[in-house]
């Protein structure tokens, strides 16, 4: 099978971890990350198996949750970010496991080593909060791992 994953070489840009985790996203509901916010980080998220309609994470959230999602929505057999659905399809009893870069307003997402997306959002640079959300059911979320991204290329000197 092939997979598709993020380059190895992106582990050393990444510092700062935060966890969070476990937590339950009820059905019409969404939980914001208290301590998980920017809009360049490497995110790790794993919900368990879950028979809900659409759900996922939603990143470059204002201070009353609006954000852009990104949604699993198994019923479709697609991931939606903006206006694109790549295909994806779980199978039966199987985790979700996003990987999620952001990097100003480029999000590129990993699912389960089988799909990946990339999205250009623009947002207000005050707008990095991270929130799931869940409709249709309720959704476990084992962990939500984050860490911060240094840039790949150096600073310029500052005089």
């Amino acid at each position: 099978m092939l997979r598709i994953k993020p380059l190895r070489e992106l582990e050393s840009l990444c510092y700062d971890e935060k966890t969070a985790g476990p937590i339950t996203v009820k059905s019409g509901d969404s939980h914001v990350l208290k301590n998980i916010a920017g809009d360049t980080l490497e995110l790790s998220v794993t919900i368990k198996s879950t028979s809900a309609k659409a759900y996922g994470v939603a990143v470059f959230c204002d201070k009353d949750g609006k954000g852009f999602p990104v949604t699993i929505r198994p019923e479709r057999k697609v991931l939606t970010m903006g206006n694109i659905a790549p295909p994806f399809e779980l199978a039966e009893g199987e985790d979700l496991h996003l990987r999620i870069f952001l990097d100003k307003s480029m999000v590129e997402v990993f699912v389960n080593d089988r799909q990946a997306a990339v999205y250009m959002s623009p947002h207000d640079k005050a707008n990095v909060g991270i929130r799931l959300f869940s409709t249709g059911g309720d959704i476990n979320v084992s962990e939500v791992k984050a860490w911060k991204m240094k840039p790949i290329y150096a600073e310029p000197d500052q005089p």
